[in-house]
């Protein structure tokens, strides 16, 4: 008696992860799921915009430095904010890169053994600055 319920509420269980899905590839649900994305995005782009105004005055400054870090994150947060100030009348004047730096402690005290293994870490992140300036009134 207890196998049969066991395998029922089993049976029950898999239908309805079965209906969740079918469910959720319905043109409605994608729908919903593809106006949740945009939504989302309007939202950190109204962040990035309100943060880029506060640091910049208002959009009055006329230059703006914005450092960042040579990852996948920092170049896509560098993307965002030089197309906002772009937007808003600023263009690149300048650029410098950090390549970072090996941490020659780390190494020894490791005895190389991290680098043979293959472990990130040895050498810091590197980063790079870019300069920005009031070139005309916003678009």
């Amino acid at each position: 008696m207890q196998d049969l319920l066991g395998q029922a509420l089993g049976l029950l269980i898999v239908g309805w992860l079965v209906y969740s899905w079918f469910k959720a590839q319905t043109p409605e649900a994608k729908a919903e799921q593809k106006t949740a994305r945009l939504r989302q995005q309007l939202r950190e782009e109204r962040e990035l915009e309100d943060r880029l105004e506060a640091s910049t005055e208002g959009w009055t400054l006329p230059v703006v430095v914005g450092t960042y870090e040579s990852t996948d994150e920092g170049r896509a947060l560098f993307s965002a904010e030089a197309r906002m100030l772009g937007k808003h009348g600023y263009a690149p004047i300048s650029q410098s890169a950090d390549g970072g730096h090996v941490h020659v402690g780390r190494l020894l005290m490791t005895g190389g053994l991290s680098v043979l293994a293959g472990r990130p870490g040895i050498r810091s992140k590197g980063g790079f600055t870019v300069a920005f300036s009031r070139q005309s009134e916003p678009r």
